[in-house]
């Protein structure tokens, strides 16, 4: 037992020996104090005159940095004040955030954790299936028999399921009759389960994607999907929308509270990135269309909607999902995102199932020749009870635009989900700066357009950036968005999904060395590049179903250059691989196997452009 004499002699020594301010023990000692009393009060003044010092220092340094710091990182720094204004004032900036709406150091810093990427395209024709096939048949006797005999036939893919049509853009009296003229939308009738056999050929296309890429933590691995993987047997999911099931919608399920088209892609999306091994992954999965038809008192109004889903994975375990769902909404209707129908034009709205014969192929170009008419009688296909209406194609009715009013009505039921409208086409994902475009909305500029705008009227517009922060007591990482300025570097990353479309050197808005990556569903060619006539004057042109593309810029006292580099695939990988044809099996009904097979396009390595 300690005795009372111990204790006194310990809180004696604690008593008589500290440290200074300069580190330095001393004893306590009254006589020695009594004989240098200065030592104390000089160890006081030099401790004293430090602490001016550094207030001094650091003022002068905060002064600096505020004439001095880069504008992107100084916005940052100022995003958390501002960030309550800029939601009350601009409500079209609001976003639905977790219970965290504090800016986390990680996400102040415009580093990021991944200083490389993968990119992985998924391959596969998302066009119409060709109506009419060209079939080589042998000569008939007396001819030279060696000889074939090109013939039109019809596509068996085509009968009984939707009306056929052709894209705005094609000259029906083209003698040589190519077999894309005529299109049908392929699908099931039932749209639930159109949009079940489409995720599982999605599903596949990740894992394989999975399988062939490097797993290492510090690569970014990017999946992209070509436009209108997701479009039904109609050519959209349709709704007939009137103002109690509009409401209804809104908590994503129908008259019968079913979870809707869209709501049941979104959940199937949702489940599939939500595993640990896609924490390091970035996936579009190409583009949801979809039409509502309003009931009017004469007619009909429609609206169109073709929106890109983008999702972060993240390990459920970890992280939570806030700040890892968005959708890209499509701004610009291309004339050939939807085929016109071919109609029996009687005024009315709908379009009959029709049998296309040569005869009246021929019958439709010569009418065409002498009397400019732009319609071709048709009868209804026999033994079809229960013909499909197929949407009309907003391009032949004169709208460029696809409609907004979905997003704005439900942006704060996709909020309370956790999705984030990117409308603007650029988004800030784990401090990497990203555009996202949908086909058209590249070629037209829309990303640089916003960019260019931004800044000529100082910067106004405000973009997601998605942040986190470490939870203590849930033990995961928890999710927000934050709205900040367009970064003054440009994109890092520009991704675009497409159908029938190149990437344009006009409409890259790549910081120095930034990098494209475009996946479309028409073409199956790797990228390629090649210096080309464009009316008058010569300019770089690209090609490609899956494109790679980095830029550079220079300049010198004369002259101004961006230069293009294009990278080749490392391999491409077949999605199904048991047999030869296991994949027309599996895509028969809801894809055409009259193109070609569903691959992934797997790139190199890459480094992320440094801003």
């Amino acid at each position: 037992m300690m005795t009372t004499a111990k204790l006194s002699a310990i809180y004696q020594h604690q008593e008589t020996e500290s440290t200074s301010l300069l580190g330095s023990p001393y004893k306590k000692d009254k006589a020695e104090f009594g004989r240098i009393p200065w030592r104390r009060f000089m160890d006081l003044g030099i401790g004293f005159a430090l602490c001016l010092i550094l207030a001094v220092f650091m003022n002068h340094e905060k002064h600096n940095a505020n004439h001095t710091q880069p504008q992107l990182p100084q916005h940052v720094e100022r995003q958390e004040a501002q960030h309550s204004h800029l939601r009350s004032e601009e409500s079209h900036h609001k976003s639905k955030s977790s219970p965290y709406s504090s800016i986390p150091e990680e996400a102040k810093n415009i580093t990021s954790q991944y200083k490389r990427f993968q990119a992985m395209g998924f391959e596969i024709y998302t066009g119409g299936a060709p109506a009419l096939l060209l079939q080589e048949t042998p000569a008939v006797a007396g001819d030279n028999q060696n000889a074939k005999t090109p013939t039109m036939i019809h596509n068996p893919e085509c009968n009984g399921l939707s009306s056929y049509g052709h894209f705005d853009d094609y000259d029906i009296t083209n003698s040589t009759l190519p077999s894309s003229l005529w299109q049908c939308y392929l699908g099931e009738a039932d749209q639930a389960q159109d949009v079940r056999r489409r995720m599982k050929i999605m599903t596949d296309a990740v894992e394989r994607a999975y399988e062939q890429a490097n797993h290492s933590p510090d690569i970014l691995k990017i999946f992209i999907a070509p436009e209108f993987f997701w479009r039904g047997r109609e050519g959209a999911y349709v709704f007939d929308v009137n103002e109690t099931r509009r409401e209804r919608l809104k908590d994503m399920v129908d008259d019968k509270d079913k979870c809707t088209e869209v709501c049941q892609i979104m959940l199937g999306l949702e489940q599939l990135v939500s595993q640990k091994k896609y924490k390091d992954w970035l996936f579009l999965f190409g583009t949801v269309v979809v039409s509502e038809t309003l009931p009017k008192e004469d007619a009909f109004d429609y609206l169109f909607y073709n929106f890109a889903p983008v999702y972060k994975g993240y390990d459920p375990e970890l992280e939570d999902h806030y700040g890892k769902r968005f959708l890209v909404p499509k701004r610009y209707v291309s004339n050939v995102d939807f085929l016109t129908p071919v109609r029996q034009y009687n005024g009315t709205i709908a379009k009959e199932l029709i049998d296309v014969t040569q005869e009246q192929l021929a019958l439709s170009r010569q009418r065409l020749e002498q009397h400019q008419e732009e319609t071709l009688e048709v009868k209804p296909k026999e033994g079809d009870e229960d013909p499909q209406v197929v949407v009309q194609n907003p391009f032949e009715m004169k709208r460029d635009f696809y409609d907004r009013e979905m997003w704005y009505a439900y942006k704060d039921e996709l909020n309370e989900l956790g999705y984030i409208m990117i409308e603007y086409d650029w988004l800030i994902l784990d401090n990497i700066t990203f555009t996202m475009e949908v086909c058209l909305d590249h070629d037209a500029r829309t990303a640089l357009n916003a960019y260019l705008a931004d800044n000529v009227m100082g910067s106004p517009t405000r973009v997601p950036k998605s942040i986190r922060r470490w939870d203590p007591v849930a033990h995961k990482y928890v999710g927000d968005v934050d709205y900040v300025r367009i970064p003054r570097h440009q994109a890092q990353l520009s991704l675009v999904s497409s159908m029938g479309m190149t990437a344009n050197p006009e409409s890259l808005a790549l910081t120095q060395n930034g990098t494209l990556i475009l996946q479309d569903g028409q073409s199956a060619g790797s990228g390629s590049m090649a210096f080309e006539w464009d009316c008058d004057s010569k300019s770089w042109h690209f090609k490609g179903g899956s494109e790679f593309i980095s830029r550079t810029a220079a300049i010198t006292d004369t002259r101004i250059d961006f230069k293009y580099q294009i990278h080749a695939p490392d391999h491409h990988a077949s999605v199904y691989q048991k047999t030869k044809d296991e994949w027309k099996g599996v895509i028969q009904g809801v894809f055409t196997t009259t193109k070609y097979e569903p691959k992934i396009t797997v790139y190199p390595i890459h480094h992320i452009a440094e801003v």
